[in-house]
């Protein structure tokens, strides 16, 4: 019978305050384990965990303490509700350290056990920074939509929900095969992209799925034969049979369908209809995450980005955030998409996204790049608003004129040193000029 789940943002935002306030003694941790119908704990775990979430508290010391197969069964005790939606206030534990979240989602990833562990001990080994740790739980899988959780688990039946079925991020993968492919995919991505940032991105992602295929066989080694392995590897997790991953595919397709209606409707209320159907799937899944990551900005096309220009963070007429487009992305991201929209010249706008892209160094970047927005935007002051977006400039005699003017700088320096660079800043912009004029015939 099941009798709790994970709790819903809802539910715990009904939680009393008043209702933590006290330590969850001997007595209440026993009743907590009734109350959610757990009777395989040891008496050595029960006095182990009452121990570690009496103060509500799980410190780094304690967190660290603990191997996977005691955060699988700390999770059971973590953020339930009853079948009526009632929070249960004994299982409100916080957490000291965010960068435990990569070792509580390694159980969500998929319904292979020794994946899900051989996660969890090299992350530990990795030892990875906060914004390292959140990334990699992303890539990983970890993190699960809520809606679709909540469907599946729902739709279970009692058998199945009580042999221990969840959603999981991966169900009926073969969890070998994936990240055997996975580290084919980046180290192929490795070799294509040039951008020091972008290769440094795939070397941590390379190190960590290396790490994880390490720890992942030597787990399959160190528990079966290698009869038992060959049976193993060739038969599905017995609970998550045949009912259970066609339920769901149901589900995952569903709530697919429903993240392509949803952007289908923001495109119109951004009144954006260029965009293929290939390119929109992209998409969705660049900003499901609400973060545009350095590996997913290296492989964008010009085109690409500029159709992504027009769809995040964007503003009504109000000057509000509308919901949905909302995505974080670093100050080298930002000046891509501020190429896309540098001019009318749309050729003149890939030479400069091409030439930012090639550069490494974001104060580069700013050095090449602002002098050339702030000139369009100059000359642009000449006209009414209205007409701004109407204005087709010749780019060749923008670029012309930048140059001169650097040339006067060139001729009348402040100090007698910065020859160097208007120099440098002349010959950079000939060569830009040149480029554009590549693409542009």
């Amino acid at each position: 019978m099941q009798v709790s789940r994970s709790a819903t943002k809802e539910e715990f935002g009904n939680l009393r305050i008043d209702a933590t306030k006290d330590a969850i003694t001997q007595t209440k941790f026993d009743e907590l384990l009734n109350k959610l119908q757990i009777d395989d704990f040891t008496e050595d775990e029960k006095e182990l965990f009452q121990s570690i979430i009496q103060d509500r508290s799980v410190s780094q010391y304690e967190f660290d303490s603990l191997n996977y197969e005691e955060i699988v069964k700390l999770k059971q005790l973590i953020s339930k509700s009853d079948l009526e939606g009632n929070y249960i206030a004994d299982s409100f534990v916080m957490f000291s350290n965010v960068t435990m979240a990569v070792f509580l989602n390694a159980p969500n990833i998929s319904d292979d056990e020794t994946y899900n562990k051989a996660v969890f001990n090299a992350i530990k080994k990795l030892n990875l920074s906060q914004d390292d740790s959140f990334d990699m739980v992303k890539e990983l899988g970890g993190l699960i939509g809520e809606q679709e959780k909540r469907e599946f688990e729902n739709r279970l039946t009692s058998e199945q929900y009580d042999a221990g079925v969840r959603y999981k991020s991966f169900i009926g993968q073969d969890m070998q095969d994936y990240f055997t492919n996975r580290l084919s995919e980046l180290r192929e991505g490795y070799a294509n992209t040039t951008d020091e940032a972008v290769k440094e991105d795939y070397r941590k992602l390379i190190k960590a799925y290396t790490q994880i295929q390490s720890e992942y066989n030597q787990l399959k080694y160190n528990n079966n034969s290698q009869l038992e392995q060959y049976t193993r590897n060739t038969k599905q997790n017995p609970i998550y049979d045949s009912d259970v991953i066609a339920l769901y595919e149901k589900v995952e397709d569903k709530y697919n369908q429903k993240d392509k209606d949803e952007f289908n409707k923001l495109l119109e209320i951004l009144g954006v209809d260029d965009i293929s159907e290939e390119d929109k799937e992209l998409f969705i899944e660049i900003i499901k995450d609400k973060k545009i990551s350095n590996i997913e900005m290296d492989n964008l096309s010009y085109q690409q980005m500029k159709e992504l220009a027009k769809i995040v963070t964007r503003f009504d007429e109000n000057g509000n955030l509308i919901k949905g487009v909302s995505a974080s992305y670093n100050s080298k991201i930002e000046a891509l998409f501020s190429t896309t929209r540098a001019s009318s010249d749309d050729k003149f706008n890939e030479a400069l996204y091409n030439t930012v892209k090639s550069m490494d160094n974001i104060i580069d970047i700013y050095n090449f790049l602002m002098p050339i927005l702030n000139h369009i935007n100059e000359r642009l002051k000449a006209f009414d608003e209205d007409e701004v977006g109407l204005v087709e400039q010749d780019m060749n005699k923008v670029m012309d004129e930048l140059i001169e003017k650097f040339y006067g700088y060139y001729n009348n320096p402040k100090y007698i040193d910065s020859k160097e660079h208007y120099e440098f800043k002349i010959k950079q912009y000939e060569d830009f000029k040149e480029y554009y004029n590549q693409i542009k015939n």
